[in-house]
């Protein structure tokens, strides 16, 4: 589908100041079935670029998982994201998240969510439980 608005110039940018080289990334990796890949050194515009893939794929409806090697990328892909209104779920420890994207958190999501008690209650449940085994295992001893 992509392809087609590529090939017939409907393609709008939401960054127009996207280079060449980063016009064909987009249009790359929005012609892909499955994965596509982005890198290079720091400075050429990966996040730029991303963030542009990821707006397209999502006004066609598309679902897109990013991931990157480390908390900082993913969260700055977070950040340009968020200025876009785009509707964002940050997976990761909150201790590790800027404090800027910490209400895109899974956390943050689910406290602010219609069974934010349910989530907690079963929490509670959970941590009781793995007290009680920590408890058992210190005393069967070695």
């Amino acid at each position: 589908m992509f392809f087609l608005l590529l090939l017939a110039g409907l393609l709008k940018f939401y960054n127009e100041s996207l280079d060449a080289s980063q016009k064909e990334a987009v249009c790359f990796s929005l012609a892909q079935k499955e994965l596509s890949i982005i890198h290079g050194p720091p400075g050429t515009g990966k996040t730029t670029t991303v963030v542009e893939i990821v707006l397209q794929a999502v006004q066609h409806d598309q679902k897109v998982l990013c991931c990157a090697p480390s908390n900082i990328a993913v969260d700055n892909l977070v950040e340009r994201l968020a200025a876009h209104k785009a509707r964002i779920l940050r997976l990761g420890h909150p201790a590790r998240l800027l404090e800027s994207i910490q209400h895109h958190s899974l956390d943050a999501v689910l406290a602010r969510g219609d069974n934010a008690q349910i989530v907690a209650d079963i929490r509670k449940e959970i941590d009781q439980a793995f007290v009680c085994v920590a408890f058992h295992l210190s005393q069967s001893g070695p």
